[in-house]
């Protein structure tokens, strides 16, 4: 989502760029164009200057050197004009300092203007390119609205994306949910293995302790060295029972298919429907896990009954597991008959 969120503010950023330097080169196009038109203007003033001069002479010859300085100073106005087109066409490379420099070219234009004072009709062009330039303005504004309708689509499908990851992140939630409760049965089943331990080493205690009150005898030492012997014998055969134990503990932890009935298809539908522990297959009504299994496959229940899986669960959760075979020899017999 991070990565999707960058791409489109580039995008979002390379489309307002991409309008800006467009607009800014229409701009300079037009200033240039106008410049254009001022040295076109310049040129004929300068011709209409001279032929005045011819046939005034006498009359402007105290004015001469103010014409002639009027002259210098069209000359370094085209000297700027050209030092000023060099400085647009750098502008392509130096956007941020577009504005500036097309400030300065404005106060060139201004001074020119104030030089001529009888150009008016420049003037009045100036205004209709002015006029020219709202319009493009007003254009360049409807693209920016359709920009902004597309960035709105852009943050619509953002939205959508949002609400996925909080759909992702609710399941995650209830993954991690089961993660507990599995971890939970885990606890309690390491509790009753410590349990059992315990039995096992009050055994060991009893053993030791009976050594100890038949040494003054031989006879009784002997039948307690028997006794011993069964003890140890017992001990080892509860230690290897709680082994076992554990190891079918953790073979079966949340295990469905523990259950006698039920296969991984009825186990995956059921972990579906939300009973994916023996703790909760255990407090379920058979006649809801009927309803289960009826609205998966009406099939189901004439290939298997569900009525003893919540009993069974009970044991299974409790590690009950010598009661829980009992009653799964007990089921397998009743079929048989």
């Amino acid at each position: 989502m991070l990565v999707l969120g960058l791409l489109i503010g580039e995008l979002i950023s390379h489309l307002y760029w991409t309008s800006q330097i467009r607009k800014r080169k229409r701009e300079i196009s037009k200033k240039e164009s106008h410049i254009t038109e001022l040295e076109t203007s310049i040129d004929k003033k300068d011709a209409d200057m001279k032929e005045m001069s011819a046939r005034i002479q006498e009359v402007l010859n105290k004015q001469k050197k103010e014409l002639e300085s009027l002259n210098t100073q069209l000359k370094d106005n085209k000297i700027l004009v050209n030092e000023r087109e060099t400085e647009i066409e750098s502008l392509n490379n130096q956007l941020q300092n577009n504005e500036v420099l097309v400030n300065e070219r404005e106060k060139e234009i201004r001074r020119l203007n104030t030089t001529l004072k009888d150009n008016e009709i420049l003037f009045n062009k100036k205004d209709q390119e002015i006029d020219n330039l709202n319009t493009q303005l007003k254009e360049n504004a409807v693209l920016l609205n359709e920009h902004e309708k597309e960035i709105d689509i852009l943050n619509t499908q953002l939205q959508n994306n949002e609400i996925l990851l909080n759909d992702w992140e609710k399941k995650l939630d209830i993954l991690n949910a089961q993660l507990d409760q599995k971890e939970e049965n885990i606890r309690n089943l390491n509790k009753q293995i410590s349990e059992k331990n315990e039995s096992i080493d009050l055994l060991k205690k009893e053993a030791i302790e009976l050594e100890r009150k038949n040494r003054d005898s031989v006879t009784r030492a002997e039948s307690a060295e028997t006794r011993v012997e069964e003890v140890e014998k017992s001990l080892n055969e509860k230690e290897r029972e709680a082994t076992l134990l554990q190891a079918r503990m953790s073979m079966m932890q949340d295990d469905l298919t523990y259950i006698t009935g039920i296969g991984p298809k009825v186990s995956s539908i059921l972990k579906l429907a939300g009973i994916n522990t023996f703790t909760k297959l255990g407090s379920t009504d058979v006649n809801r896990i009927k309803e289960i299994l009826e609205a998966e496959n009406p099939n189901l229940l004439r290939l298997t009954d569900p009525s003893t899986w919540p009993e069974q669960a009970r044991l299974a959760s409790k590690g009950e597991l010598g009661a829980l075979s009992a009653l799964q020899k007990s089921l397998k017999v009743s079929r048989r008959t």
